[in-house]
């Protein structure tokens, strides 16, 4: 029959079995099953489909010992010491069943060495008392089939298969055949062996097969194995397709999104499809790569430290098998922390928003309030949190944008000032205003722009329009006047705003001569001159010039130099009661004292022994010590509030933080007496505060911090 259908084995097994007439016909109908008797049809297949069952590979006996070692919690002699065709029909018969007890079946026990079924003989002989009772449930020493690998017991659920649901148990009994296994004891509905062993075939007996003569059935089966290698290999070729596709792409989307939509591949699917080596092998890769993508997503919201220590900590270690592979994740991790401080400061407003919700979504409502204290708030404490070295509060798009708007030469004064000016105030706050201002002179803004601000904060246009414009004209290009030479502009400017006790002097903190005020004053100074320049051009003489200027920039603030005890050096509103402030700092120095001893005892330590009255001295010295502090330091300007200086050191007294003891102006003319310093930042919306309560260059005064 093979020889009249050209070697089409299911041709061929039709016509055995129903006739050649019937083959042609089932032919001619493009193998229309309908037009064979139901007979012809099932026995075709079947045979078939036993013929497929009784072959395979080595490599399918690999596979499937790898398969049937992840279905018991036995040692894997179990399972190596089964023979490789019984391995394989266990393993192809959990395999096909279905959803419900599939994932539940496994090896309960299975290859036992002669040593262990003597223990199992001996300890059955002590308990059922008899040899012929013992062998109802253990074979003898060397006479089990589990010693020769062709048994095994089933369980369910990590239990005996005796205790899983009827229906379970009835399944496996009903397929058995079908995959080349019989249950042989009546007693153990969980032992179950090869259908070739206690005298058996070594495949199912069947009528039908064997009929066929016997080297029509070595054809057969071996058309069975080439068709079943075929099949096989496709699906394995299936499977590397799907498995690259989920390599390719899986980490990656990890890494960005935190999750893979896909079903992500199984060991035993890598195993399937390149072995149980190679697959093994190429699953370590994969799980190391997701797993690295992972703690790379995890990345985005970690502090900078967090960061450093995770990356730390994947350091290599192994110099085993593993260590190429230890070596491949130390290096992702490192390039995706590099990658994430980078995307950090690049741009730490956009981050911010791009990476925590409750970020983003600040933004939005400040755009629909037209109030962004709450999102500047937020975005200054998450990049605290963050560990970002540059702060900024801007989105980086914006601040160059309206930096841009600031330089159209073809746009008006006004818009040019506004560009800037509505980000500045667009937050009541001032240590956030002034974190604005910052980062906008980082993208190209004069930061003579200072003085164009506060005019404003005090609610001054037209001096804040009058410096803009000597901001933007060129000097080079105002005409000059003959009789007033540069040499007596800058004597008058001094003279009448940066010597001591000048506005300019206080206001900017020239008395200090630390790096921040000289910058500061150096910006002024620039602003001054430009301002006097555009004034002497249009007619005033040049003291007329710098009085207006300096109104334009210091509004009407006086210097303040204390009284009764209290040094001072600060620039304060005309309508600020004096008195007040004075009494203020007075009482406020029990707080500075309480700092000062805290300092104190952390250097001299209390419980240090002393001799001969040691103690008693050191305390004296530095209680005195602490007294002329109070009584001859200076009361300055920093940051938000107002600092005691030590006249020594030239350092603020610290408080517990570390940061510079401060007190509010607004608590010192508030009606409470004895106002206590605060570190904190003070109440909102003071348009009243010297310039640098709006232009001091530090990021702790941020509002929300």
């Amino acid at each position: 029959m093979l020889t009249r259908y050209e070697g089409d084995r299911e041709a061929a097994l039709v016509a055995y079995n129903g006739g050649p007439t019937r083959a042609d016909a089932w032919i001619a109908a493009g193998r229309d099953d309908s037009v064979l008797p139901k007979e012809t049809a099932d026995y075709y297949k079947k045979v078939l489909d036993r013929a497929k069952v009784q072959s395979f590979t080595s490599q399918d006996a690999s596979s499937a010992k790898v398969a049937l070692l992840r279905r018991t919690d036995k040692d894997a002699s179990h399972i190596d010491g089964l023979q490789d065709g019984f391995a394989v029909k266990l393993s192809r018969l959990m395999d096909s069943a279905p959803p419900g007890i599939k994932e539940g079946l496994g090896i309960y026990s299975g290859a036992r060495s002669v040593e262990r079924q003597r223990e199992l003989w001996q300890e059955a002989l002590k308990k059922y008392g008899s040899i012929d009772e013992a062998r109802r449930w253990v074979a003898p020493p060397g006479n089990s089939q589990h010693n020769h690998g062709n048994a095994a017991d089933l369980g369910f659920n990590g239990q005996s298969l005796k205790n899983a649901p009827k229906e379970v148990v009835q399944w496996v009994h009903q397929n058995a055949e079908r995959f080349g296994l019989k249950f042989p004891l009546a007693n153990e509905n969980w032992h179950i062996e090869d259908s070739g062993t206690r005298g058996g075939k070594a495949r199912p007996v069947d009528p039908d097969l064997d009929a066929i003569p016997y080297n029509r059935r070595q054809q057969l089966a071996d058309w069975a194995q080439s068709d079943w290698t075929r099949q096989t290999n496709e699906q394995k070729q299936q499977a590397r397709g799907s498995i690259e596709v989920a390599v390719n792409n899986a980490p990656a989307a990890i890494q960005n999104t935190g999750s893979y939509q896909n079903a992500m591949p199984t060991a035993d699917q890598f195993m399937f499809a390149y072995g149980p080596e190679d697959g093994a092998q190429r699953y370590d890769q994969f799980r190391a790569a997701v797993d690295t993508s992972e703690q790379s997503y995890r990345f985005q919201t970690m502090p900078a430290a967090e960061i450093t220590a995770a990356v730390s900590a994947a350091s290599p270690v192994s110099s085993g098998d593993n260590a190429a592979l230890e070596s491949r994740k130390y290096e992702a991790l490192s390039k995706a922390a590099a990658e994430t401080i980078k995307a950090r400061e690049a741009d730490p407003a956009t981050y911010a928003q791009r990476v925590f919700p409750d970020v983003a979504q600040a933004w939005v409502h400040a755009g629909t309030t037209g109030n962004y204290q709450d999102a500047l708030s937020i975005t200054a404490s998450t990049q605290q949190m963050l560990g970002i070295k540059n702060p900024q509060l801007l989105p980086k798009n914006i601040a160059t944008q309206a930096v841009a708007a600031y330089g159209d030469p073809n746009a008006s004064g006004a818009d040019r000032m506004a560009s800037v000016a509505g980000l500045v105030f667009s937050t009541p706050d001032q240590g956030q205003r002034a974190a604005i201002y910052d980062q906008l002179v980082k993208e190209g803004m004069p930061a003579s722009m200072d003085g164009v601000f506060e005019a404003m904060a005090r609610g001054d246009q037209g001096a804040a329009n009058r410096l803009m414009e000597a901001i933007t004209v060129d000097p080079a290009k105002l005409p000059n006047s003959r009789e007033t030479t540069p040499a007596q502009i800058t004597e008058q400017v001094y003279a009448d705003v940066w010597a001591p006790g000048e506005i300019g002097y206080t206001a900017y903190g020239l008395s200090y001569g630390d790096a921040s005020s000289l910058e500061r004053a150096q910006r002024g100074t620039d602003l001054m001159n430009r301002a006097v320049k555009l004034r002497m051009s249009r007619g005033e003489d040049l003291p007329a010039a710098v009085e207006g200027a300096k109104k334009d920039i210091f509004g009407d603030k006086v210097v303040y130099s204390g009284g009764r005890g209290i040094n001072a050096d600060l620039a304060l509103s005309p309508d600020v009661d004096q008195v007040a402030v004075t009494d203020g700092l007075e009482a406020s120095k029990a707080r500075f004292r309480e700092a000062l001893i805290g300092q104190r005892n952390a250097i001299v330590a209390r419980d240090i022994p002393t001799e001969g009255g040691q103690r008693a001295v050191i305390d004296a010295s530095t209680e005195n010590r602490i007294d002329d502090i109070l009584d001859s330091g200076v009361f300055v300007q920093t940051g938000n509030g107002i600092g005691l200086r030590d006249p020594y050191t030239g350092q603020f007294v610290a408080g517990p933080d570390g940061k510079p003891l401060t007190v509010s102006l607004e608590s010192l003319t508030a009606p409470r007496p004895n106002a206590a310093p605060t570190t904190s930042t003070p109440a909102l919306g003071n348009r009243e505060g010297i310039i640098s309560d709006m232009f001091a260059p530090t990021f702790e005064s941020m509002g929300g911090r």
